[in-house]
């Protein structure tokens, strides 16, 4: 049987940084970079795939309840095949929240109204979806 040929990763690009309240990840893989730092791996399904996310833990999160309080680094990276794809690194923060995250299933559902500052990151092709992060009025800790 041929396998097809991994792509290498070719550039990696941070979008963005901010500090948000998610969900505590209900089933995450342990996985370790190539570093050999451990890190939890969870995905977003949206059309098309998933946007993933990478938990590092360096400590213990901050939250309440079934709320982590992260630091959400935004990227992409560029395959050597030529796909892009968007995903996040989440590291654990005690830092004021400053944005709510969204994730919609398809870039059609995201609404027009969204504040100023709203960031958007829509997902390359085959996969169809969009990460919206909105600011918080005075960063207020509880989202």
């Amino acid at each position: 049987m041929n396998w097809p040929i991994q792509s290498q990763v070719v550039t990696r690009n941070l979008l963005a940084q901010m500090t948000i309240s998610i969900p505590r990840p209900k089933v995450t893989t342990a996985r370790f970079n190539p570093e050999g730092v451990s890190y939890e791996h969870f995905g977003i399904p949206v059309a098309g795939g998933f946007i993933n996310h990478f938990l590092y833990q360096g400590t213990k999160c901050t939250g309440t309840g079934k709320q982590i309080w992260v630091q959400a680094d935004v990227w992409t990276k560029t395959l050597s095949d030529g796909r892009i794809y968007l995903y996040v690194d989440i590291k654990p923060a005690s830092e004021r929240i400053t944005h709510v995250r969204k994730i919609y299933q398809h870039v059609a559902d995201i609404p027009a109204d969204l504040p100023a500052q709203t960031l958007r990151f829509d997902t390359s092709d085959p996969i169809r979806g969009s990460l919206i992060f909105i600011p918080c009025a005075g960063n207020a800790q509880s989202a």
